[in-house]
């Protein structure tokens, strides 16, 4: 969903050698919405690849940079196809990208070509704004890049609590208008836990990028069931009804489901969930069309839901105010 650090070296090239002037340090940090670091890797990188000269000088306490230009010509050639492609996506994420980077990939949309003409829309509910986590999602993804451990300041929702981590970041997962980072938990740089975490974007108070650097793994840490990982995968049954019943069964809710037919014409989904609370949430969205059979459990906690539901909405003595008495006060 963001710009990679390969894509990012792409644009820092594309920028100077198609001005053909210098640049500061500084301005480019700017222009990338990175820091001083990021760039001076970048430019290490860029210095290092073929066909490419780099000069680098000091003025003062100022430090510059300047591509050549060469006398092969180099680019990417794409087509009017693939570009639509990429709009597409483009067109569909936008909205949950940070401030900046909109406005970075907005100039796609000033070309006058039939090609990147605006197909697509998001419909959204809930979004959060990125944009001040900007610096925050870079660093991530140079951890990613790099393999280096990050020690994390983060919020807990469960637990209401400040708590102090050290990760190493897997990847970017976007679910339900948010941005989550998967990642393996360390107790120190050379102990990891058997644990993995999900957490929330927008709850990091604090990242830090560390030196010591953590070792690829073998093993896939994704999760094929429904829902984040907050325990070990639980077999459910759900029946389904009228048009709760043709949504569920035109999408994949965890890699090992069942859907079975029923007599009175709904349907049954068996799969695995790995969150309770995710999954009576999403059985009480679809209310008197969807049944939760089992386990049992987890269907007593899902009864004990709806009569607090019940209870709340029929309380006659609640004290609430309506919408129409606050405007008869008006």
């Amino acid at each position: 969903m963001f710009v990679s650090p390969g894509l990012r070296l792409i644009q820092l090239y594309t920028l100077m050698s198609s001005s053909g002037r210098p640049y500061s340090l500084g301005r480019l940090a700017a222009l990338f919405h990175c820091s001083r670091q990021t760039i001076l890797r970048m430019t290490e990188q860029m210095a290092c690849l073929r066909d490419v000269q780099l000069d680098s000088w000091k003025k003062g306490k100022t430090r510059y940079y300047q591509v050549q230009p060469s006398a092969t010509p180099t680019g990417i050639s794409l087509s009017d196809t693939t570009i639509r492609h990429l709009l597409l996506c483009h067109d569909i994420v936008r909205h949950i990208l940070p401030g900046p980077l909109q406005e970075e990939l907005g100039a796609l949309e000033g070309n006058e070509s039939n090609a990147l003409e605006q197909l697509a829309e998001p419909w959204v509910k809930g979004r959060i704004d990125y944009s001040a986590f900007q610096h925050l999602l870079d660093d991530v993804q140079t951890a990613m890049h790099e393999k280096r451990l990050c020690s994390v300041t983060y919020d807990s929702r469960s637990t209401g609590k400040r708590a102090a981590m050290l990760i190493a970041p897997r990847r970017i997962i976007g679910f339900h208008e948010a941005l989550y980072i998967r990642c393996r938990v360390y107790d120190t740089p050379a102990k990891p836990r058997t644990e993995y975490r999900t957490l929330a974007v927008h709850r990091i108070a604090r990242l830090q990028l560390r030196r010591e650097t953590f070792a690829d793994e073998t093993r896939d840490d994704a999760e094929p069931h429904f829902g984040f990982p907050f325990h070990e995968p639980v077999l459910v049954r759900v029946a389904f009804w009228r048009g709760a019943a043709t949504y569920v069964s035109e999408r994949t809710w965890s890699a090992d489901q069942t859907l079975r037919r029923r007599r009175d014409g709904g349907i049954e989904l068996i799969f695995s969930t790995t969150s309770r609370l995710e999954t009576i949430a999403w059985v009480l969205s679809f209310g008197p069309d969807a049944e939760l059979i089992e386990p049992q459990d987890l269907r007593e906690e899902l009864r004990n839901q709806i009569e607090q539901i019940r209870t709340r909405y029929v309380n006659e003595n609640a004290g609430h105010i309506s919408l129409k008495s606050k405007g008869e006060r008006k």
